[in-house]
């Protein structure tokens, strides 16, 4: 019968074992389960398409799940590597998965293939490389980071950044991807923090980040306008831009006197017997 074989002289027959199928009938042995997909019973008479989330090689009896750092929403995979590393800034912490776990840790970037949240690893698997990083020093990395962000000018990354970090009082600095800010020179006061340019009074515009339309992101994205537009038309995203703004005075003002790095303008009055 179907699901059974029959050797030459048996009295009755015995049902095909697990991994094997009999889908006629007066078979003389069973079938070998066909690659992608699998035969979990015994006496089986049509194999049964891999689950999503696992593989199946020939005469598969039980899936194999897809290995912590993979995952696969598709049926019918025939062996390790068909499993899809994790995608980029997400991690993929059990095994059998159909989608990621969830997103990255803050002060990370996971290229690919993340299987925790968070921890440094670069290692290559039949499915491709992982690698998950620190966020470099002036850099940030927010949570889901796929790449870092450069730190822009007013602030400063020293690593592992979530965000970027204005510039102390005291400080300033005219450039991105910046690990440490410059003392503020004497004549000026760069208070209360995250100043740009001093002379020409601007300042990082915000403590943190926020989201952006698509106008912002285009007048405000580190890189051109076009490969912006071109990202976003493939299907990706921008988690957040940052802004630079003006029209502050940093000039020491009269009646003190500022000397380099100043912190606050009221430890600096000028003295009984002299003006500014």
């Amino acid at each position: 019968p179907l699901g059974h074989y029959c050797v030459l002289g048996s009295k009755y027959p015995e049902p095909c074992p697990t991994g094997s199928l009999a889908g006629h009938v007066g078979l003389p042995y069973c079938q070998s389960c066909p690659e992608r997909y699998t035969c979990e019973q015994p006496g089986t008479i049509a194999s049964s398409i891999c689950p999503a989330g696992y593989f199946c090689g020939v005469n598969s009896s039980s899936p194999e799940p897809c290995p912590v750092g993979t995952y696969s929403n598709r049926t019918g995979l025939r062996e390790t590597s068909e499993c899809v590393l994790c995608a980029p800034g997400r991690y993929c912490a059990t095994v059998g998965l159909r989608e990621p776990t969830g997103e990255c840790l803050a002060g990370y970037f996971c290229e690919a293939g993340a299987i925790e949240s968070f921890g440094e690893v670069d290692k290559a698997i039949p499915s491709g490389r992982r690698r998950v990083l620190l966020c470099p020093a002036g850099h940030y990395c927010i949570e889901g980071a796929e790449v870092p962000m450069p730190c822009p000018p007013g602030t400063y990354c020293t690593g592992n950044n979530s965000l970027p970090w204005p510039c102390t009082a005291g400080s300033y600095n005219l450039e991105s991807m910046q690990s440490s800010c410059e003392p503020c020179p004497a004549g000026y006061i760069c208070s209360p923090g995250g100043v740009v340019d001093y002379a020409n009074g601007t300042f990082y515009a915000t403590m943190g980040l926020s989201g952006c339309s698509q106008s912002e992101m285009l007048a405000h994205y580190q890189s051109s306008a076009e490969a912006l537009a071109a990202h976003v038309a493939d299907g990706g995203t921008v988690h957040a831009c940052e802004r630079v703004s003006q029209g502050s005075n940093f000039v020491c003002p009269p009646g003190h006197f500022c000397p380099l790095g100043l912190v606050n303008l009221a430890d600096s009055p000028c003295p009984r017997g002299t003006f500014s």
